[in-house]
């Protein structure tokens, strides 16, 4: 079969013509918005998941991928391949962008449910007319396989995430309705340095000055297929991942660093806030080392830092509440361990 060329040169692909949202899931790759979950909550969250959510005022990266769809073979008789065939389709997603202070999406890349990922549906444009018509992308059985909040000095609080996916379905028309009033994600923009804060239950900070912070979680998925069958049947959950870096500065010519890190101590609870404002994202980690340290003296007209490396126990991720979580003083866990 020979490729289509469809295109007249008129409908060519354009800049800052897309858009994305997304929908829970009823059932892994069954494309049904999931109804039970209308009045329900997520790691504290509440959700009204029949309805769609857009993802952030500001979505930088939205990549869909199809993955490697041909095996190709050869001969020893021939230098040339022999024979192509199909293989599995391996459909993922690629998505980045800013954290707002009424972000939606961060608890379902983050946390669990009944040790599940949760099951999303992305509804994505990537390009649009007048009357608001063109190509739609609808993704299903969208479970995410790693994400990344980070931050630095100057900079947004970002989340990068990949996400296995069922199915992809090309629609020429809108599939669903768009974010209403509500779950348009329409906050301010978390910024490191207006906001955020990085502190253990006693308060305190970790360095005097602490540059960036990321934090990676990795659910290790393992996509499932069965005989006769080139797309996933399922995708499930292995062990949690959760590690990240901390920059920060070596105070006392890193004396204090470097015992903590020989003494291997953890901090029951380290809690990261994006935002001074209700309602933005507050990830809690748990049982949190650092994994070593290194001293580099050398000359040069900057302070003594560190790429400090940590790995936590667990992880959840809520969303701040001035009446439950305190700038001054403890900091309660408002959600357990594992949720």
């Amino acid at each position: 079969m020979a490729w289509n060329h469809w295109s007249s040169g008129q409908d060519i692909g354009r800049p800052f013509q897309g858009s994305v949202w997304f929908y829970s899931e009823y059932g892994y790759g069954s494309g049904a918005t999931e109804i039970s979950q209308c009045y329900g909550s997520l790691g504290g969250v509440q959700l009204n998941m029949c309805s769609a959510c857009s993802v952030s005022p500001v979505v930088e990266v939205c990549r869909i991928e199809t993955g490697d769809v041909n095996r190709y073979y050869r001969g020893l008789d021939n230098i040339f391949i022999s024979k192509a065939t199909k293989t599995n389709v391996d459909h993922s997603m690629h998505l980045e962008y800013l954290v707002a202070t009424d972000d939606r999406l961060l608890p379902f890349l983050v946390n669990r449910s009944s040790a599940t990922v949760r099951s999303l549906i992305f509804v994505v444009k990537t390009a649009k007319d007048q009357t608001d018509v063109g190509p739609t992308w609808v993704l299903t059985g969208c479970k995410c396989r790693n994400a990344e909040l980070a931050g630095s000095t100057g900079e947004a609080w970002k989340v990068s995430a990949d996400f296995s996916v069922a199915s992809v379905i090309e629609r020429s028309s809108t599939w669903g309705s768009r974010p209403t009033a509500g779950l348009r994600t329409t906050g301010d923009i978390c910024m490191f340095n207006v906001g955020g804060s990085l502190t253990n239950p006693d308060a305190n900070t970790f360095a005097y000055i602490t540059n960036s912070f990321s934090c990676s979680i990795n659910h290790n998925l393992q996509d499932l297929y069965t005989i006769g069958q080139r797309t996933k049947e399922n995708v499930i959950e292995s062990a949690y991942d959760i590690t990240g870096t901390m920059d920060i500065s070596l105070d006392g010519g890193g004396k204090y660093h470097f015992r903590d890190v020989l003494a291997a101590a953890a901090e029951s609870t380290v809690s990261v806030f994006t935002s001074r404002t209700d309602g933005s994202p507050l990830l809690n980690l748990y049982n949190v080392r650092f994994n070593s340290s290194s001293i580099d003296v050398s000359p040069g007209n900057e302070g003594m830092m560190e790429s400090a490396p940590w790995t936590a126990q667990a992880v959840s991720c809520t969303t701040l509440n001035h009446g439950v979580n305190h700038f001054d003083g403890a900091i309660s866990t408002v959600v357990s361990a594992f949720v």
